[in-house]
C-alpha cells in the first residue's frame, strides 16, 4: 500500500486515504484515549481506533449530582442520532455559529453514519457524492468537477471513513462529545440516555436545543426482521447476506429479490454484475415505481437540464409524468404499467437496461409467507418455492417511513426533517445555519419555521405533487430567496446549484438561459396547484392566498437575472469595440468591425 499522503496518478489522494480506512473498520470504544489524526481540510485518517475523546473544552465535566445516580452533562445542542442529518446539522453549527456552541451527540451504534455503519459494502449512493455529506468537507473525490464528480457514487466503506473521520475533526476540536452505543430515553424525551454497554445513565443539560435527527429515520432490511412467515428451513437473507456467498460455484441457484425499491434495484444490479443469469433471478414487485434518470443530475450541466423539467405543463398529473418520461427525467420498468410508488431511486440508462432484462417478474402484491415448498403472496395463487435450490433477498424495508410533519423549531427542540425534496442533507444544514445565524436575523421560532415548511418523503406517486410545491415554496418564497439565506444557500456544496463549471454559469446569463427558468418555473407552480387541486380536491395552501404570478421573490429575482444578463451584453459588446478601435483604428473600421 501507499503511504497515506502520496499521490498516484490513477488515484486521487483523497479517495486513496478514504478507502484505506474503508478496510480498517474498528467499532468506536468509550474512554480510551484519542487517536491521532492527520491536520488539516480534505485530509483522510487512514484506519486505527476512531475513539471518543476524553474530555471536550466546550462541554462540562461529567459529575454526579446529590442523590441522584445519573450523570449530569452540560452543552448547547444535545443532538440525538448521528446520521447524515445530524452530522451536517452539527458540522454547521461548529463552522457558521459563533464559536461558542458545544455538542453531545448520542447514537445507538458504534460509529457515526447512520445507517451506513448497517448497509451492504456494495451499495453505493444513487447521485453523485458531490451531493451528500455535510457542507465543510467534500465527500467527492479530489480533482477538476469534469473528472470525478459525475462518475463518483461512493460507497459505503468509503461513507463510513468520511464520517469518522469528520466525528474525530470535531471531537479534536473541543466541542464535541459523542456517545456511541447509548439509547435516548424518548418517553421522557428530557436530555437522558443511557449506555447499551454498562448501563451508565446520562442526563443532558442543553442550553439551547435538543435537536432530534431520527424523527424520519431510515429503515433498511439488515436491521429488522422479514414482514412475512419464514419456514426454518428456508435460506433468507437480507441484502447483506450476498456479500458472503460464492455466485460462482457450480451449483446454480435461483435468487428471488422481494422489494422493487432502492435495496431492491441494488441487489438485483450487483447479482448480474457478478454473474448471476437473468433466468436465475426472480423479482417480486408488490408496486411499480418511478425513478430519477441519473443524467439529469451531472453537476457539470444540471443547472441547465435539470430545469426543463418545467417547461412541461400538462394539466393531468397522469399525462404530465408519462411526458416526463418521453423527455427523459422519470424512468419506469415496464411503459405498460402505471407506477403508484416513488422513493427518490435514481438509476442511469444501462441500470434501467439491466433491470429490463429480468424475465421472471412477478406482480401479485407483497409475500404473505413463504413455506418449504411454496410463496403466498396477497394477490393471486402462491408461487411453486425448492428450499434446496432457493435463496430469497429480503429487501422490503420501507427504507423512510411516511411521518406526518411537524414544525422545525418547537421551543427548545429542533426536529429536524427534509425542508427540500429528497435532500435530507441539505435540508438539514441549511436547518442548521438558520439556528446560527444572529438573533437581530431570527427573533423568534416562528420566524424560522415560516421560511421553510417540512417537505415529507413521497410514497405514493402523487405524494410527488404536494412535496414538489412545498420543496418550491421554501425555494422561491422562503430561504432560496431570502435575503438572510439565500447567500449562503447558493454557494453550499450540497446544493447543485453550486456545482455549475464557468462554461454553464456563462450559458445561464449570456444566453438568458436563467431568466427562461424563472418564468418557467412560475407557469410550473400553476401548473402544480391545479395538480394539487385536482388530486387531493383543495387548493395548495401557500400558494393561495396570493397567487403564483403575484410571487414578489419570484418575480424580482428574474428581473434582476434579466438586468445582469442584458447588462453583460453590454459590457461585452463594449469591450468589443473598444478593442477593435485598438486595433482597427479610425471610424470606418470601428463602424465596419461593430456591424
Amino acid at each position: 500500500r501507499k503511504g497515506k499522503n502520496e499521490r498516484t496518478a490513477l488515484q486521487p489522494a483523497a479517495l486513496q486515504r478514504c478507502r484505506l480506512a474503508a478496510t480498517c473498520h474498528v467499532p468506536r470504544c468509550t474512554g480510551s484515549a484519542p487517536r491521532k489524526g492527520v491536520k488539516g481540510r480534505g485530509r483522510w485518517p487512514d484506519g486505527g481506533t476512531s475513539t471518543r475523546m476524553s474530555r471536550t473544552d466546550g462541554i462540562d465535566a461529567p459529575g454526579s449530582e446529590a442523590g441522584d445516580d445519573a450523570i449530569t452533562l452540560r452543552c448547547d445542542y444535545l443532538i440525538v442520532g448521528a446520521g447524515a442529518t445530524g452530522m451536517a446539522f452539527a458540522d454547521v453549527v461548529l463552522a457558521e455559529g459563533d464559536g461558542s456552541a458545544s455538542i453531545v451527540m448520542v447514537d445507538k451504534r458504534p460509529d457515526p453514519g447512520g445507517h451506513w455503519n448497517n448497509a451492504s459494502g456494495f451499495v453505493r449512493l444513487h447521485q453523485p457524492a458531490c451531493y451528500y455529506g455535510v457542507p465543510s468537507e467534500r465527500l467527492e473525490r479530489e480533482g477538476d468537477a469534469s473528472a470525478f464528480k459525475y462518475e463518483d457514487l461512493s460507497g459505503g466503506g468509503e461513507i463510513r471513513s468520511y464520517y469518522r473521520f469528520l466525528m474525530d475533526k470535531y471531537e479534536r476540536g473541543g466541542r464535541v462529545r459523542f456517545y456511541a452505543g447509548c439509547t435516548y430515553d424518548r418517553s421522557a424525551d428530557d436530555g437522558t440516555f443511557r449506555s447499551d454497554a454498562d448501563g451508565t445513565l446520562y442526563r443532558v443539560e442543553a442550553r439551547r436545543r435538543i435537536v432530534d435527527s431520527t424523527y424520519t429515520n431510515v429503515e433498511i432490511p439488515s436491521e429488522r426482521p422479514p414482514p412475512f412467515e419464514v419456514d426454518p428451513s428456508v435460506e433468507c437473507v437480507p441484502i447483506n447476506g450476498l456479500e458472503g456467498m460464492d455466485l460462482s460455484s457450480g451449483k446454480r441457484k435461483r435468487f428471488i429479490v422481494a422489494g422493487a425499491g432502492k435495496t431492491g434495484i441494488d441487489a438485483i444490479l450487483y447479482l448480474l454484475n457478478n454473474g448471476v443469469s437473468e433466468s436465475d433471478i426472480v423479482w417480486i414487485v408488490s408496486r411499480d415505481a418511478w425513478m430519477f434518470n441519473r443524467d439529469w443530475f451531472n453537476p457539470r450541466t444540471a443547472m441547465l437540464t435539470f430545469p426543463d423539467a418545467l417547461t412541461c405543463h400538462k394539466r393531468s398529473f397522469e399525462a404530465y409524468m408519462t411526458e416526463m418520461e418521453r423527455i427523459g427525467f422519470y424512468l419506469r420498468i415496464d411503459g405498460g404499467i402505471s407506477p403508484s410508488k416513488f422513493s427518490c431511486a435514481t438509476v442511469e440508462a444501462h441500470e434501467l437496461d439491466q433491470l429490463r432484462s429480468l424475465s421472471n417478474v412477478v406482480r401479485r402484491g407483497r409475500i404473505q409467507a413463504i413455506t418449504n415448498s411454496h410463496l403466498i403472496m396477497t394477490k393471486g395463487n402462491p408461487l411453486p418455492f425448492d428450499v434446496d435450490d432457493n435463496v430469497v433477498v429480503n429487501c422490503t424495508a420501507n427504507g423512510i417511513p411516511r411521518r406526518p410533519p411537524v414544525p422545525v423549531w418547537q421551543g427548545k427542540k429542533i426536529v429536524l426533517q427534509p425542508v427540500s425534496f429528497c435532500q435530507a442533507a441539505f435540508s438539514a444544514a441549511i436547518i442548521g445555519y438558520v439556528e446560527c445565524c444572529p438573533r437581530d436575523k431570527f427573533r423568534t421560532d416562528t420566524d424560522r419555521n415560516n421560511i421553510m415548511r417540512p417537505v415529507p418523503y413521497p410514497v405514493d406517486t402523487r405524494d410527488m405533487i404536494r412535496s414538489s410545491l412545498l420543496s418550491m415554496w421554501n425555494r422561491f418564497e422562503g430561504y432560496g430567496l431570502d435575503s438572510r439565506t439565500k447567500s449562503w444557500c447558493n454557494k453550499c456544496r450540497l446544493l447543485l446549484s453550486s456545482h455549475s463549471s464557468p462554461a454553464t454559469t456563462m450559458q445561464l446569463f449570456f444566453g438568458f438561459v436563467l431568466y427562461r427558468q424563472l418564468v418557467a418555473y412560475q407557469k410550473g407552480i400553476e401548473m402544480k396547484m391545479a395538480q394539487h387541486k385536482d388530486e387531493f380536491g383543495v387548493e395548495f395552501e401557500l400558494f393561495n392566498s396570493r397567487g403564483p404570478q403575484k410571487s414578489a421573490k419570484l418575480a424580482e429575482a428574474a428581473r434582476t437575472v434579466l438586468f445582469v444578463s442584458v447588462a453583460l451584453w453590454f459590457v461585452v459588446l463594449a469591450l468589443v469595440c473598444i478593442v477593435a478601435y485598438i486595433v482597427f483604428p479610425g471610424r470606418s473600421a470601428l463602424s465596419s468591425s461593430i456591424s
